[in-house]
């Protein structure tokens, strides 16, 4: 059993970001690979939750806080009827050859508005809290005061590091230590999924490019592409969504034509591949994700092996859940933790 894995399906609100022919070509892919994670977590006792419900959850969440701003990191939350300012702020880790790093960007003419205001960071996970220490920080810089993080799930390592290193009080739709995977992360191709890459390209690009996610070694997605049925609807969604496009356009489907897919399609790509606009999206098909399993005993000694490594990082669950038919269990602001005494440490 794997209680400690947990899956955020935000597979419909990011079908809403493509255009008729993007769900054309990617929706039938998707849908495979979604049924075969969902099948998954019923055989292997994962928990998954519905994005809509966390954001739900967070409009009455940050109405009963009472802070004068929300910044708002998750780029699917629909938080207007939350009856304060709502900011985006784009922080993400953008890999590349030579390690990751934390981009943080948002529109200049808020950072007036901010000075002195109390504010609630919301997104939907907390991994290693990386992101959002630097989010604290930017908000620190422009005189904000950051009281609350409110999050659907977290990790015990992300949740560690906001109490060591920043005086905010941690808000959680689901409680406890989780090994946190977002659907759309292994449905090729769909807006915002693999781990942003900046890796120089000889000629402008269109779309972004990114890492497909089951390709980092210790990730969720990592592990469950061992799995049978996971992996194979993630290839055969990876080359169906080539030879669709392809019939669309009427010749091979080049990077930039995923531009005509939706805003914030990637091209999915190692880091150190070289990229252009005019790159067949054939040549970025890889062979296999990891090393595939046609049984079940391979695939469980890489989940032991993961799931004792989780363990030893304090990650362990702390509590056991029943496959997706068992509610998420909302908590509170009244039973936020205490805020921290640490100050900001980044």
């Amino acid at each position: 059993m794997l209680a400690d894995w947990l899956f955020i399906d935000d597979v419909p609100p990011v079908l809403t970001r493509l255009t008729a022919l993007g769900r054309e070509v990617l929706e039938p892919g998707t849908t495979a690979v979604r049924d075969a994670v969902m099948a998954f977590a019923v055989r292997r006792g994962c928990r998954i939750i519905a994005h809509g419900a966390f954001a739900d959850w967070v409009s009455s969440t940050v109405t009963a806080i009472g802070c004068d701003a929300i910044i708002s990191l998750d780029r699917l939350l629909n938080l207007s009827d939350a009856g304060v300012p709502v900011h985006q702020l784009h922080a993400k880790r953008i890999a590349t050859t030579g390690g990751y790093w934390v981009d943080c960007s948002w529109p200049s003419d808020i950072t007036s508005y901010l000075a002195s205001a109390r504010v609630a960071i919301v997104d939907d996970a907390v991994a290693s809290g990386t992101t959002l220490l630097a989010a604290i920080r930017t908000l620190a810089a422009a005189g904000a005061n950051v009281t609350h993080v409110v999050a659907g799930v977290a990790t015990g390592d992300g949740q560690a590091r906001l109490a060591r290193r920043a005086r905010v009080r941690i808000c959680l739709y689901v409680s406890g230590r989780w090994n946190i995977a977002h659907m759309r992360d292994g449905c090729p191709h769909l807006p915002f999924s693999g781990r942003p890459s900046h890796a120089p390209s000889a000629t402008a690009v269109a779309v972004p490019r990114a890492i497909p996610s089951p390709s980092l070694p210790g990730s969720v997605w990592h592990a469950a592409a061992l799995d049978a049925a996971i992996h194979t609807a993630i290839m055969t969604a990876r080359r169906d969504a080539v030879r669709r496009l392809s019939e669309a356009v009427g010749r091979a489907a080049l990077v930039n034509d995923l531009a005509l897919l939706g805003n914030g399609v990637p091209a999915l790509a190692a880091a150190e591949l070289p990229l252009t606009g005019e790159t067949p999206l054939q040549a970025l098909l890889p062979a296999q994700y990891g090393s595939v399993n046609r049984h079940m005993r391979p695939w469980s000694r890489a989940c032991s092996r993961n799931r004792a490594s989780s363990v030893s990082r304090g990650n362990a669950p702390t509590t056991s859940w029943s496959p997706i038919t068992r509610a998420g269990v909302p908590v509170s602001p009244s039973r936020c933790p205490a805020a921290t005494s640490a100050a900001i440490r980044l």
